[in-house]
Protein backbone atom coordinates (compact mmCIF):
# COMPACT_ATOMS: atom_id res chain seq x y z
CA UNK A 1 0.00 0.00 0.00
CA UNK A 2 1.20 3.57 -0.68
CA UNK A 3 2.38 5.58 1.95
CA UNK A 4 0.92 8.45 2.47
CA UNK A 5 2.40 11.82 4.01
CA UNK A 6 0.42 14.72 5.77
CA UNK A 7 3.40 17.66 5.74
CA UNK A 8 3.52 18.36 9.96
CA UNK A 9 4.24 21.22 11.89
CA UNK A 10 4.43 24.37 10.38
CA UNK A 11 3.71 23.12 6.53
CA UNK A 12 0.17 22.41 7.76
CA UNK A 13 -0.29 25.92 7.97
CA UNK A 14 0.53 26.47 4.41
CA UNK A 15 -1.64 23.88 3.13
CA UNK A 16 -4.48 26.46 2.13
CA UNK A 17 -5.75 28.26 -1.00
CA UNK A 18 -2.81 30.64 -2.20
CA UNK A 19 0.17 27.77 -1.43
CA UNK A 20 2.00 27.52 -4.49
CA UNK A 21 4.91 25.74 -5.59
CA UNK A 22 7.48 25.22 -8.57
CA UNK A 23 8.72 21.97 -10.54
CA UNK A 24 12.28 21.83 -11.79
CA UNK A 25 13.37 25.47 -11.35
CA UNK A 26 16.22 25.80 -13.73
CA UNK A 27 16.69 29.13 -12.33
CA UNK A 28 15.27 31.28 -10.14
CA UNK A 29 14.84 34.95 -11.89
CA UNK A 30 12.12 33.99 -14.06
CA UNK A 31 9.81 32.40 -11.14
CA UNK A 32 10.76 36.07 -8.80
CA UNK A 33 9.30 37.70 -11.43
CA UNK A 34 6.03 35.60 -11.67
CA UNK A 35 5.95 35.32 -8.35
CA UNK A 36 6.51 39.12 -8.11
CA UNK A 37 3.85 39.67 -10.80
CA UNK A 38 0.97 37.90 -8.94
CA UNK A 39 2.11 39.17 -5.70
CA UNK A 40 2.42 35.53 -4.00
CA UNK A 41 5.05 33.87 -1.79
CA UNK A 42 6.70 30.79 -2.61
CA UNK A 43 5.72 27.47 -0.49
CA UNK A 44 7.36 24.65 -2.25
CA UNK A 45 10.17 23.69 -4.38
CA UNK A 46 9.68 20.23 -6.32
CA UNK A 47 12.48 18.57 -8.18
CA UNK A 48 11.90 15.24 -10.63
CA UNK A 49 15.74 14.51 -10.60
CA UNK A 50 19.09 15.87 -9.37
CA UNK A 51 20.29 17.85 -12.82
CA UNK A 52 21.16 21.28 -12.49
CA UNK A 53 18.89 22.61 -15.22
CA UNK A 54 16.09 21.11 -12.98
CA UNK A 55 17.72 22.61 -9.37
CA UNK A 56 19.28 25.33 -10.52
CA UNK A 57 17.03 27.76 -8.67
CA UNK A 58 16.49 25.82 -5.82
CA UNK A 59 19.18 27.53 -3.15
CA UNK A 60 18.20 31.17 -4.40
CA UNK A 61 14.55 30.59 -4.55
CA UNK A 62 14.76 28.93 -0.73
CA UNK A 63 16.75 31.75 0.65
CA UNK A 64 14.71 34.03 -0.55
CA UNK A 65 10.98 32.72 0.15
CA UNK A 66 11.77 29.74 3.10
CA UNK A 67 10.25 27.03 0.37
CA UNK A 68 10.57 23.76 1.18
CA UNK A 69 12.50 21.38 -1.24
CA UNK A 70 11.16 17.83 -2.61
CA UNK A 71 12.85 15.23 -4.37
CA UNK A 72 13.12 11.75 -4.12
CA UNK A 73 14.97 9.67 -1.25
CA UNK A 74 17.11 8.74 -3.94
CA UNK A 75 18.54 11.73 -4.51
CA UNK A 76 18.64 13.58 -1.23
CA UNK A 77 22.28 14.14 -1.84
CA UNK A 78 22.13 14.94 -4.68
CA UNK A 79 19.54 17.92 -5.02
CA UNK A 80 20.44 21.39 -3.60
CA UNK A 81 18.61 22.36 -0.47
CA UNK A 82 16.37 19.32 -0.55
CA UNK A 83 13.85 19.42 3.09
CA UNK A 84 12.00 16.91 1.84
CA UNK A 85 12.37 13.22 0.70
CA UNK A 86 10.03 11.08 -0.79
CA UNK A 87 9.43 7.46 -1.78
CA UNK A 88 8.29 5.75 -4.73
CA UNK A 89 3.86 5.57 -4.23
CA UNK A 90 4.26 7.58 -1.22
CA UNK A 91 1.55 10.34 -1.27
CA UNK A 92 1.68 13.98 0.13
CA UNK A 93 -0.80 16.69 0.05
CA UNK A 94 -0.14 20.27 -1.51
CA UNK A 95 -2.88 23.21 -0.83
CA UNK A 96 -5.76 20.15 0.62
CA UNK A 97 -4.73 17.79 -2.98
CA UNK A 98 -2.77 14.50 -3.01
CA UNK A 99 0.17 13.99 -4.89
CA UNK A 100 1.31 10.83 -5.70
CA UNK A 101 5.44 10.31 -6.13
CA UNK A 102 6.01 8.01 -9.01
CA UNK A 103 9.78 6.37 -9.58
CA UNK A 104 10.65 7.01 -13.19
CA UNK A 105 14.30 5.97 -13.69
CA UNK A 106 16.05 5.97 -16.74
CA UNK A 107 17.47 9.42 -16.85
CA UNK A 108 18.95 9.23 -13.76
CA UNK A 109 18.50 6.26 -10.96
CA UNK A 110 16.51 8.97 -8.46
CA UNK A 111 14.42 10.58 -11.27
CA UNK A 112 10.68 10.64 -10.19
CA UNK A 113 7.61 12.25 -11.29
CA UNK A 114 4.88 13.68 -9.36
CA UNK A 115 1.17 12.95 -10.28
CA UNK A 116 -1.95 14.87 -9.41
CA UNK A 117 -4.81 12.34 -9.71
CA UNK A 118 -7.62 14.91 -8.52
CA UNK A 119 -6.15 17.51 -10.92
CA UNK A 120 -5.39 15.31 -14.09
CA UNK A 121 -1.71 16.43 -14.09
CA UNK A 122 1.58 14.94 -14.25
CA UNK A 123 4.77 16.37 -14.32
CA UNK A 124 7.44 14.04 -16.25
CA UNK A 125 10.40 15.86 -15.97
CA UNK A 126 12.68 14.48 -18.12
CA UNK A 127 11.52 10.71 -18.50
CA UNK A 128 8.75 11.78 -20.87
CA UNK A 129 8.47 14.20 -23.51
CA UNK A 130 6.23 15.41 -26.24
CA UNK A 131 7.44 12.79 -29.42
CA UNK A 132 10.27 11.54 -27.14
CA UNK A 133 12.00 10.46 -23.68
CA UNK A 134 15.14 11.28 -22.09
CA UNK A 135 18.61 10.45 -22.71
CA UNK A 136 19.87 7.77 -20.50
CA UNK A 137 22.74 8.92 -18.15
CA UNK A 138 22.95 7.21 -15.46
CA UNK A 139 19.97 4.22 -15.83
CA UNK A 140 19.35 1.22 -18.64
CA UNK A 141 17.08 0.60 -21.25
CA UNK A 142 14.84 -1.67 -19.19
CA UNK A 143 14.53 1.09 -16.43
CA UNK A 144 13.23 3.42 -18.98
CA UNK A 145 10.69 1.02 -20.77
CA UNK A 146 8.97 0.37 -17.36
CA UNK A 147 9.13 4.27 -16.58
CA UNK A 148 7.47 5.00 -19.60
CA UNK A 149 4.81 2.45 -19.19
CA UNK A 150 4.03 3.81 -15.84
CA UNK A 151 3.12 6.95 -17.01
CA UNK A 152 1.31 5.36 -20.12
CA UNK A 153 -1.43 3.63 -17.19
CA UNK A 154 -2.16 6.85 -15.93
CA UNK A 155 -5.71 7.63 -17.25
CA UNK A 156 -6.10 8.75 -20.84
CA UNK A 157 -7.30 12.47 -20.35
CA UNK A 158 -4.07 13.11 -18.07
CA UNK A 159 -1.99 16.04 -18.85
CA UNK A 160 1.61 15.68 -19.14
CA UNK A 161 3.73 18.37 -18.59
CA UNK A 162 7.68 17.57 -19.13
CA UNK A 163 10.49 19.63 -18.44
CA UNK A 164 12.03 20.66 -21.71
CA UNK A 165 10.26 21.79 -25.12
CA UNK A 166 11.82 19.62 -27.44
CA UNK A 167 8.29 18.94 -29.18
CA UNK A 168 9.50 20.75 -32.84
CA UNK A 169 12.95 18.83 -32.88
CA UNK A 170 11.12 15.65 -31.84
CA UNK A 171 8.05 15.90 -34.82
CA UNK A 172 11.21 16.16 -37.04
CA UNK A 173 12.58 13.38 -35.92
CA UNK A 174 9.40 11.76 -36.01
CA UNK A 175 8.58 12.25 -39.56
CA UNK A 176 12.19 10.89 -40.55
CA UNK A 177 11.05 7.38 -38.94
CA UNK A 178 7.30 7.70 -40.02
CA UNK A 179 7.03 9.92 -43.11
CA UNK A 180 3.83 8.53 -43.90
CA UNK A 181 1.93 9.06 -40.49
CA UNK A 182 -0.87 11.72 -41.79
CA UNK A 183 -1.60 12.55 -37.59
CA UNK A 184 2.07 12.94 -36.96
CA UNK A 185 2.30 15.28 -40.00
CA UNK A 186 -1.04 17.36 -38.96
CA UNK A 187 0.72 17.75 -35.14
CA UNK A 188 3.99 18.44 -36.67
CA UNK A 189 2.38 21.19 -38.81
CA UNK A 190 0.21 22.26 -35.35
CA UNK A 191 3.37 22.24 -33.47
CA UNK A 192 5.36 24.70 -35.78
CA UNK A 193 2.66 27.10 -35.54
CA UNK A 194 2.52 26.89 -32.10
CA UNK A 195 6.47 27.41 -31.94
CA UNK A 196 6.75 30.39 -34.37
CA UNK A 197 4.67 32.28 -31.93
CA UNK A 198 6.45 31.10 -28.95
CA UNK A 199 3.90 29.30 -27.34
CA UNK A 200 4.50 25.91 -25.51
CA UNK A 201 3.29 22.68 -26.63
CA UNK A 202 2.55 21.23 -23.29
CA UNK A 203 0.55 20.10 -21.32
CA UNK A 204 -0.26 17.00 -23.65
CA UNK A 205 -2.50 14.29 -22.59
CA UNK A 206 -1.21 10.42 -22.12
CA UNK A 207 0.03 8.87 -25.60
CA UNK A 208 -3.36 6.84 -26.34
CA UNK A 209 -6.04 9.74 -26.62
CA UNK A 210 -4.60 10.75 -30.61
CA UNK A 211 -3.18 8.81 -32.95
CA UNK A 212 0.13 11.24 -33.41
CA UNK A 213 1.22 9.91 -29.76
CA UNK A 214 1.68 6.59 -30.05
CA UNK A 215 1.69 2.92 -28.07
CA UNK A 216 4.33 0.57 -26.81
CA UNK A 217 4.75 -2.52 -29.40
CA UNK A 218 6.46 -5.89 -28.70
CA UNK A 219 8.18 -7.19 -30.78
CA UNK A 220 10.74 -10.56 -31.08
CA UNK A 221 13.60 -8.10 -30.38
CA UNK A 222 12.14 -5.89 -27.23
CA UNK A 223 10.08 -2.86 -27.67
CA UNK A 224 9.63 -0.39 -30.34
CA UNK A 225 8.12 2.78 -28.94
CA UNK A 226 6.95 4.65 -31.72
CA UNK A 227 4.87 7.75 -32.10
CA UNK A 228 5.19 9.97 -28.76
CA UNK A 229 8.49 8.24 -27.43
CA UNK A 230 10.21 6.89 -31.17
CA UNK A 231 12.83 5.20 -29.91
CA UNK A 232 14.08 1.71 -30.35
CA UNK A 233 15.27 -0.05 -26.82
CA UNK A 234 18.29 -0.72 -28.52
CA UNK A 235 19.16 2.90 -28.65
CA UNK A 236 18.23 3.57 -25.48
CA UNK A 237 21.65 2.90 -24.14
CA UNK A 238 22.92 5.53 -26.28
CA UNK A 239 21.41 8.52 -27.20
CA UNK A 240 18.11 8.75 -27.48
CA UNK A 241 16.97 11.82 -29.81
CA UNK A 242 19.57 14.98 -30.52
CA UNK A 243 17.44 17.29 -28.37
CA UNK A 244 17.76 15.25 -25.54
CA UNK A 245 21.11 16.87 -24.15
CA UNK A 246 21.73 18.27 -21.10
CA UNK A 247 21.00 22.19 -21.16
CA UNK A 248 18.78 24.15 -19.47
CA UNK A 249 15.28 23.72 -18.81
CA UNK A 250 12.85 25.52 -21.40
CA UNK A 251 9.78 25.79 -18.90
CA UNK A 252 9.44 25.40 -15.10
CA UNK A 253 5.97 25.32 -13.73
CA UNK A 254 4.28 27.66 -10.95
CA UNK A 255 1.26 25.32 -9.26
CA UNK A 256 -0.79 27.52 -7.42
CA UNK A 257 -3.01 25.86 -4.95
CA UNK A 258 -6.37 28.03 -4.77
CA UNK A 259 -6.51 27.14 -8.53
CA UNK A 260 -6.08 23.21 -8.15
CA UNK A 261 -10.17 22.64 -7.37
CA UNK A 262 -11.06 24.42 -10.47
CA UNK A 263 -8.20 23.03 -12.92
CA UNK A 264 -10.30 19.52 -13.70
CA UNK A 265 -12.96 21.52 -14.86
CA UNK A 266 -11.89 24.47 -16.98
CA UNK A 267 -8.95 22.59 -18.97
CA UNK A 268 -9.15 25.60 -20.74
CA UNK A 269 -7.99 27.86 -17.80
CA UNK A 270 -4.83 25.62 -17.40
CA UNK A 271 -2.13 28.06 -17.84
CA UNK A 272 -3.43 30.40 -14.96
CA UNK A 273 -2.70 27.34 -12.82
CA UNK A 274 0.68 25.75 -14.08
CA UNK A 275 2.30 28.65 -16.17
CA UNK A 276 4.34 27.54 -18.91
CA UNK A 277 7.63 29.90 -18.47
CA UNK A 278 9.16 30.66 -21.75
CA UNK A 279 12.55 30.62 -21.34
CA UNK A 280 14.29 29.99 -24.75
CA UNK A 281 17.65 30.35 -24.81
Amino acid sequence: MPRRRVLAGSDVRSLIPGTVGVVDPSEAAPVINVLERRNQNLTYILNTHHHYDHTGGNLELKARYGAKVIGSAKDKDRIPGIDISLHDRETWMFAGHEVLVMETPGHTKGHVSYYFPGCGAVFTGDALFSLSCGKLFEGDPDQMLSSLQQIMSLPDATDVYCGHEYTLSNSKFALSIEPNNQALQEYAAHVAQLRSKMLPTFPKNTPSENNASARLQGDGRGCLLSGHFLCRRRALSKQLHPSSSLGFSLSSAILVGSSLANFRGERGKSRTLIGALALDR
